[in-house]
């Protein structure tokens, strides 16, 4: 997750290491929309887990810093491969 998180800000800012309390849009000014169209995919099919019932993960709507990302994709399930995902990141 971190390495995608790092992939997609590099293209903003030379790198720079994470914390877990970093505020996805306040600190790292992500938006929304990269977020859900690559940032998320991309940490999905990275970390084998599933795009599927989102809305039923119990920390659904509570994303804010980068730790909260992790939690959020810790309580997906498992997929066996990025075959068996909901979507996959446009740039594979």
């Amino acid at each position: 997750m971190y390495e995608t998180l790092q992939d997609e800000l590099g293209a903003y800012r030379a790198g720079f290491p994470l914390s877990a309390g970093d505020r996805l849009v306040a600190d790292l000014f992500i938006d929304h929309e990269d977020l859900d169209l690559a940032i998320v995919p991309g940490i999905a099919h990275r970390s084998l887990r599933s795009l599927e019932n989102l809305e039923q993960n119990p920390r659904h709507g509570q994303v804010v810093t980068v730790g909260d990302l992790v939690r959020f994709f810790q309580a997906q399930p498992q997929v066996d491969s990025p075959n068996g995902l909901l979507c996959t990141p446009a740039n594979g």
